[in-house]
């Protein structure tokens, strides 16, 4: 469900049906909301590219997971659930996450998580920063940030639509195995 309302793939314009491939995360109600403007997805799609291009997918992924996490953003978190592992993320990752427990991460890893988690609850520290800054450089710093509000500004708008999970209920921050597999399969 969503406010504005969803628009089912076979009634998109064939020029921009390649926008429901697997490579664009497929047919997820977020892509079917969105697409009531195509010019507006297909540039979101660009502009996730261009500022996820530093990063590696498992990287990608735990920025989506500690951003969602930090800003209590549920609909993004459960897509990424689903995302990470194909990235390569453990669900005891996912569930170490979802629990702020970054321990078992390596370090810069757990400095990518924390800073993550900065931006997104807007307190960066200079010292936060300059760890951050250790592993990172300065392209990578501001596409992190830009990333960061994506998801953010993007959380703000399956909120104001009321969006629906596909799979009718919320996987949780901290998902057993078994309710990963009973949702996403």
């Amino acid at each position: 469900m969503a406010r504005t309302g969803l628009i089912p793939p076979e009634e998109i314009s064939e020029e921009y049906r390649d926008l429901f491939s697997e490579d664009y995360v497929g047919d997820r109600n977020i892509i079917r909301l969105l697409v009531n403007d195509p010019p507006l997805l297909e540039s979101l799609f660009i502009s996730t590219e261009v500022m996820t291009r530093h990063f590696t997918s498992r990287e990608e992924e735990l920025i989506a997971l500690a951003t969602a996490r930090a800003s209590s953003a549920e609909y993004e978190w459960h897509q990424h659930v689903d995302l990470a592992r194909d990235a390569g993320i453990s669900t005891t990752e996912i569930r170490a996450i979802g629990g702020d427990d970054f321990e078992q991460f390596s370090d810069d890893e757990r400095t990518l998580l924390r800073y993550t988690e900065a931006v997104a609850s807007a307190e960066v520290t200079d010292d936060t920063h300059a760890d951050m800054a250790a592993v990172y450089d300065s392209p990578q710093l501001v596409a992190l940030e830009m990333f960061v509000g994506f998801y953010i500004g993007h959380s703000h708008v399956v909120r104001a639509e009321g969006l629906s999970f596909e799979e009718g209920e919320f996987v949780g921050w901290t998902p057993s195995d078994q309710q990963i597999e009973k949702i996403f399969g």
